[in-house]
């Protein structure tokens, strides 16, 4: 027997105890797509099934936007460029892609990386928009209510928004 090798045995209820839990790589099985998802203002039916098989990728294939494309249109779908863009777009502007610059060990440089999020809560750069966008809008609310003499006041719905039983 060499130094190398031990043989092997059965692990002790303490050597349990001890261990580190890591979850295995495995390539993704499923998408679950939500009602609010599916309905997502803005977004196209294909924009939905493209989210899908960015979501289903198996991330150890070539991941250039160009190298999903053609993978999109070997399976038959009709995508040409411009199309791809117009749903990334679409995609980019609902939460679903973020595009970071990331330090890559390799070139020693930034590279640009786009990821995919099943749930625009966890995209941080989408929510860092809407924190914004936000605060934007109280700004344009004090300055409005602000210059309004006090006898009329505006309802507090959003423009473009109407108010309804659902919706008070």
């Amino acid at each position: 027997m060499t130094p190398l090798h031990t043989p092997h045995r059965s692990p002790s209820p303490d050597d349990f105890g001890a261990s580190y839990l890591e979850r295995g790589w495995e390539p993704p099985e499923e998408v679950v797509l939500r009602r609010e998802l599916v309905r997502t203002p803005g977004l196209q039916p294909e924009d939905i099934g493209v989210l899908a098989e960015l979501l289903l990728r198996d991330p150890r294939l070539p991941s250039t936007m160009e190298a999903i494309r053609r993978d999109l249109q070997a399976q038959g779908w009709k995508m040409g460029k411009d199309r791809y863009n117009a749903i990334a777009g679409r995609l980019t502007k609902a939460g679903h892609l973020a595009r970071v610059s990331v330090y890559d060990e390799a070139t020693q440089r930034p590279t640009w990386v786009t990821r995919v999020y099943r749930n625009p809560a966890n995209n941080e750069q989408y929510v860092d928009l809407g924190i914004a966008a936000s605060q934007q809008v109280s700004a344009e609310v004090r300055e409005t209510r602000d210059s309004q003499p006090s006898g009329s006041r505006e309802t507090r719905v959003s423009p473009g928004q109407r108010r309804k039983a659902e919706n008070p």
